[in-house]
């Protein structure tokens, strides 16, 4: 627990969360109860501060003071948490989640926070997982298998020349100034290891047969031609079951943002006004 009047970011949390409560419409504000006495230590306006919230605290300030806790330090306590009460309804009166940037990003990101954590509150069935990957295969395919040949050449006439020459039908390739790679189909990574990212990304969309064009390499110049490319087998669930689990949820949480933004247009409304900059 805090010391009196330190105003900590506790306060912005409590303000933040009663405020994305009330919006989203998961919880009435003035919902009656009924047996209100039993349930709530104090009531500051419009809210209440609950037994448990109240012996969170005490905990929490026990745990750090290591001792027992006397009646003036538990009157203490809840006099805090009435005074957060306090300032977090004066906040909501001046309007300040609207008025104040900072405050009104941190409850779009409390919202959205809210709406993940609900969309990952069922888990999905093997059966849903497996329909997921079997409808979106190429999502969680692993990278194509790669067959490329390399050769230097000592400037850029010599590495246009060779290029042409390579594209030329039936040419033999060169065996000179070969740049030393696996002879076979092998993953993005090793090419990577061999001849760096420009490289890989210069032979990811060549079709079979195709020389890239030349690449600068220190002194020299880089051809690049790809001789064969297979795709990846179609991964079996237990590959990639967290990565469709999180593409699963990633849709959910977005569709119920989707329902949940449509049902807050048709409740609040919303005006497009002439003055456009």
């Amino acid at each position: 627990m805090h010391a009196p009047h330190a105003f900590t970011p506790w306060l912005v949390v409590g303000l933040l969360t009663g405020l994305t409560l009330a919006m989203m419409g998961l919880v009435e504000l003035n919902a009656p109860a009924l047996d209100p006495k039993p349930q709530f230590v104090a009531t500051v306006g419009e809210e209440h501060i609950t037994k448990d919230e109240y012996r969170d605290a005490l905990q929490a300030v026990a745990a750090d003071r290591r001792a027992p806790l006397d009646a003036a330090t538990r009157a203490h306590v809840l006099d805090q948490l009435i005074n957060e009460r306090l300032l977090a309804q004066y906040g909501k009166a001046l309007d300040l989640p609207l008025r104040a940037p900072r405050l009104r990003d941190a409850l779009v990101d409390e919202v959205l926070e809210m709406i993940r954590v609900e969309a990952e509150s069922e888990a999905f069935t093997a059966a849903e997982l497996e329909a997921y990957l079997d409808a979106h295969p190429e999502r969680f395919r692993g990278p194509d298998l790669l067959h490329v040949r390399a050769w230097y050449a000592a400037d850029a006439d010599a590495a246009q020349a060779l290029a042409e020459r390579l594209r030329a039908p039936s040419t033999q390739p060169p065996t000179a100034n070969r740049a030393p790679l696996p002879d076979g189909l092998v993953p993005a990574d090793t090419l990577r290891d061999y001849l760096g990212p420009e490289a890989v990304a210069a032979v990811a969309t060549l079709q079979t047969g195709e020389v890239a064009p030349s690449l600068a390499a220190g002194q020299r110049f880089l051809v690049l031609q790809l001789k064969a490319r297979q795709r990846a087998d179609a991964p079996a669930l237990a590959q990639v079951e967290n990565a469709v689990r999180n593409a699963l949820q990633r849709e959910r949480a977005e569709a119920l943002l989707a329902q949940r933004l449509e049902a807050l247009r048709a409740r609040y409304g919303v005006e497009i006004g002439d003055a456009q900059p």
